[in-house]
């Protein structure tokens, strides 16, 4: 994955990480956490293998 890829993803998953405060449902969170672990992952292979 590249940049380009790697802020939606991130929004997505802060998106899921509000939702699951709104909706108290746990599948939500996970969902938003690793979304959010996948972007900093791309974000920083990006750099490292550049």
């Amino acid at each position: 994955m590249d940049l380009l890829t790697t802020f939606p993803m991130a929004m997505s998953g802060l998106t899921f990480l509000i939702l699951s405060k709104d909706k108290k449902s746990k599948k939500y969170r996970v969902a938003g956490i690793m979304m959010l672990l996948a972007s900093y992952i791309s974000f920083v292979t990006y750099f490292v293998y550049k």
